[in-house]
Formats: structure tokens, C-alpha cells, sequence
């Protein structure tokens, strides 16, 4: 499994889960849908669908071996590493700096917001970003082939690269990113996907779509028990 196509696992699993990336939710509305996500995949995961016929207990613990095998990681990407272009800008992502580069480095998105300048001086805003497939980004785009007008920014990773695709007149100049990375002591030969079968890709996946439901409470979308209890 290549990183695009974990890139575009992670996005279904997460729409999956519910779909939260949306920007016209209010705060409530986000918080129940996070709720219903959460209770969908605890169902998923430990009930029914459950391929492997896992116990919780064993699951955990194959949660816990995932873990070892990546690292969480925050990082702020530095405007010093980035090229501006129309309706886009594209950060160098931590460990692709040149000029000695990492390829067997691997890092598979978890969640990121971009700073955005408002007028001058230093005023700005954190945006959430929207992690878009490559196919899938004319669905965000309005009018895209004449006049495309971005109505969130929107996330591609290429070549270890992040672009962040957005309105005409905004500037981003820095990229928060929670990310996780996959450590060079797992891979050898040319390829830094050797010695990983694609059940463990997927596994990594889905180790961080439940991680970054944890990342989102963090982020001050708090998921009660209560409130999981009424979505049941």
C-alpha cells in the first residue's frame, strides 16, 4: 500500500467515523457528530465487524505494538520552507528539508490548521485544513477550471510536500501539524514500504483515525461519556 492510497484510507475511515472535517457545522452539531463517530467505530471495532475475531484485550495490546512501531509527533512548519503559488502554498514537511533529504521517511497526516494572515502586521487565524484526495478536490472547488474559490483550505501531500490549497487573496504562513511517522529502523531495501504486509498499513490507519479522535478532544472538542451515552 503506498502512502497516497494510506492518505486515502484515512480519509474514508474518517468520513466513516463521521464526516467532522465539514466546516459548516456549528460547535454542537460537531460535537454530536464526533459523538455518533466515536460510538460508530467502539461498536465497529469490539462488536460485530470484527474480521479478526480479536478480544478487546488482544486488540489493545495489538494497539499498543502498533504504537511502538510510530511515533506521534507535533510539528510547525516554518514559512522558510515554502513556495507560494496561485490559490496554493507548499510546505516542505519535517525530515524533506533539502539538501539531505530522508526518503524512507514516512509520516501519515493525522490533522493540521493553517495560520492565516488577516491584513497587516501580526494578525492572523488558525484554519482547520480539509484533507482532500487528489480526484476528489474538484468537489471543493467552485467553478475550478476559470475562477476557483476555496471555501475551506484544503490538504494534498506530494512528494513530502504539504499544499494547502486556498482563497486567491489569503496568505498562509506557517502549517501546525499532527502527523504520524513512521520510523526508518522498520524498512529496508529501495522501497519504504519492505518488510510492512498491507494489513499493517491498514491497521496503521486505523490506529490513527482513533488517535486522532483523541487529537480532535484535545483540539477543544470535548466528547463526554454522557453525551456518547445518548447517542447509543
Amino acid at each position: 500500500m503506498t502512502g497516497t492510497e494510506m492518505h486515502t484510507l484515512l480519509l474514508q475511515n474518517l468520513q466513516q467515523l463521521g464526516g467532522f472535517a465539514s466546516k459548516g457545522f456549528t460547535e454542537s452539531e460537531r460535537n454530536l457528530h464526533l459523538n455518533v463517530g466515536l460510538h460508530r467505530y467502539i461498536k465497529q471495532r469490539y462488536t460485530g465487524n470484527n474480521p479478526r475475531k480479536v478480544s478487546v484485550e488482544g486488540d489493545l495490546k495489538r494497539t499498543a505494538d502498533l504504537s511502538g512501531l510510530v511515533t506521534i509527533k507535533d510539528g510547525l512548519v516554518s514559512v522558510t520552507n515554502t513556495t507560494h503559488v496561485a490559490n496554493a502554498d507548499i510546505f516542505t514537511l519535517p525530515g524533506y528539508e533539502t539538501p539531505t533529504p530522508n526518503p524512507n521517511k514516512f509520516m501519515l497526516y493525522m490533522y493540521s490548521q493553517s495560520a492565516f494572515h488577516l491584513g497587516g502586521g501580526d494578525t492572523f487565524k488558525w484554519i482547520g485544513n480539509r484533507l482532500v484526495a487528489h480526484n476528489d478536490l474538484h468537489k471543493y472547488i467552485a467553478n475550478h477550471a476559470n475562477d476557483p474559490v476555496i471555501e475551506e483550505p484544503l490538504v494534498l501531500f506530494i512528494s513530502g510536500k504539504i499544499m494547502i490549497i486556498r482563497g486567491p487573496n489569503d496568505t498562509v504562513t506557517d502549517v501546525e501539524l499532527f502527523y504520524i511517522e513512521q520510523p526508518t529502523a522498520i524498512t529496508s531495501g529501495s522501497s519504504e514500504y519492505v518488510g510492512m504486509p498491507e494489513h499493517t498499513h491498514e491497521e496503521i490507519v486505523e490506529l490513527t483515525s482513533a488517535i486522532l479522535m483523541g487529537r480532535t478532544e484535545r483540539k477543544g472538542y470535548a466528547i463526554s461519556q454522557e453525551e456518547l451515552k445518548q447517542t447509543e
